[in-house]
C-alpha cells in the first residue's frame, strides 16, 4: 500500500515537472509571457486531473486549454493547443504507469 502512493506521488512529481518544462518552453519559443506562480498553479493543478483514472488526461488539457486562454490571454492555436496536447500526452503515459502499478 505505501509503495502504491509512493509510486503515484513520485509520478505525480515527475509529471508535473515535464508539463512544467513543456509547457515553459512553448510560452518561451512563442513569446507568451508566462508568470511562474502561474505555471506552477496551473501545471500543479492539471497534472492533479491528469493522473486521474481513464479521462483524467483529457480533463486535465480541457482546464489547462481554458486556463492558459483566460489567465495568460495566449492564442488558441498553436500555442495553447501544443502547451495543453503535449501535456496530456505526459498525463497519459504517467496515468498508464499507475494502472499498471494497481493491477
Amino acid at each position: 500500500m505505501s509503495s502504491t502512493l509512493l509510486h503515484i506521488a513520485v509520478v505525480y512529481i515527475v509529471g508535473a515537472a515535464l508539463s512544467g518544462a513543456w509547457v515553459w518552453g512553448v510560452a518561451r519559443w512563442f513569446g507568451v509571457r508566462f508568470p511562474v506562480a502561474d505555471l506552477v498553479i496551473i501545471v500543479g493543478l492539471c497534472t492533479g486531473l491528469g493522473l486521474l483514472p481513464s479521462y483524467g488526461w483529457l480533463l486535465g488539457m480541457v482546464f489547462m486549454w481554458l486556463l492558459v486562454t483566460r489567465v495568460e490571454r495566449a492564442e488558441v492555436w498553436p500555442e495553447t493547443m501544443l502547451m495543453a496536447g503535449g501535456s496530456g500526452a505526459i498525463w497519459l503515459i504517467a496515468s498508464l504507469s499507475i494502472l499498471v502499478r494497481l493491477s
